[in-house]
């Protein structure tokens, strides 16, 4: 929104410098959060584990830098989270009443 501004700027400064400084920052750490938190799933254990604290670091980091980005990091958290969570959940989940009768039924 601010590259086609005609506002008069100071000296040497320009509305690509005042993007980058207010939004790129959060910008860069909340895509490297997710870049993180996407490859996770496909490690394993301790790498996963690191990769998904990194990825919730940079997030958390991206939204103290750029407030306005709260409401896309809470989105990409909450997706990350659940991606994290179903494995296992699905673990741990009862067994299902085929899978029951199934056992019962085999001897």
């Amino acid at each position: 929104m601010t590259l086609p501004r005609t506002d008069p700027l100071p000296d040497g400064e320009t509305w690509l410098s005042v993007w980058v400084i207010n939004v790129g920052i959060g910008t860069l750490l909340a895509v490297a959060g997710a870049t993180l938190a996407a490859s996770a799933p496909v490690r394993r254990g301790r790498v996963s584990r690191l990769l998904w604290i990194a990825a919730g670091t940079l997030l958390a980091a991206a939204t103290i830098a750029q407030p306005g980005l709260a409401v896309a990091t809470f989105a990409a958290v909450s997706l990350f989270a659940a991606a994290r969570l179903i494995p296992a959940l699905a673990q741990t989940a009862p067994p299902s009443a085929g899978d029951e009768r199934d056992r019962i039924n085999a001897g």
